[in-house]
């Protein structure tokens, strides 16, 4: 995901893609998800976004960290970083994730 200096959010592969250097490379898990909430903060406010959208970065951000860590490995990686006036951020697991049995027994499966 990112953001435009507007508040305008802007997902991946739409325009060109992310090539900045990394703001935050952090590893979390369950103990460390306020930290990395905190440094998501500090740097999306820094970037000069607008209260309301750090807020919304910190949000995105820890609800996918929250998955990771839950339904994941119990562990896993951010990487936020800033290009082009925009925000991105990208969070992995080493989890084993789903089989496409899953996704279709929870409904729709997006695109």
């Amino acid at each position: 995901m990112g953001s435009e200096p507007n508040g305008t959010l802007r997902w991946p592969g739409e325009g060109t893609g992310p090539a900045g250097p990394a703001l935050v490379e952090q590893a979390f898990d369950s103990g460390s998800l306020y930290v990395l909430r905190a440094a998501v903060a500090a740097h999306a406010a820094a970037a000069g976004l607008s209260h309301s959208r750090v807020y919304d970065v910190v949000l995105t951000v820890h609800e996918l960290a929250a998955n990771a860590v839950r339904h994941g490995a119990g562990r896993g990686q951010l990487r936020l970083w800033a290009d082009a006036g925009f925000l991105y951020c990208q969070v992995s697991d080493d989890g084993p994730g789903r089989s496409g049995d899953q996704h279709r027994r929870g409904g729709s499966v997006a695109p």
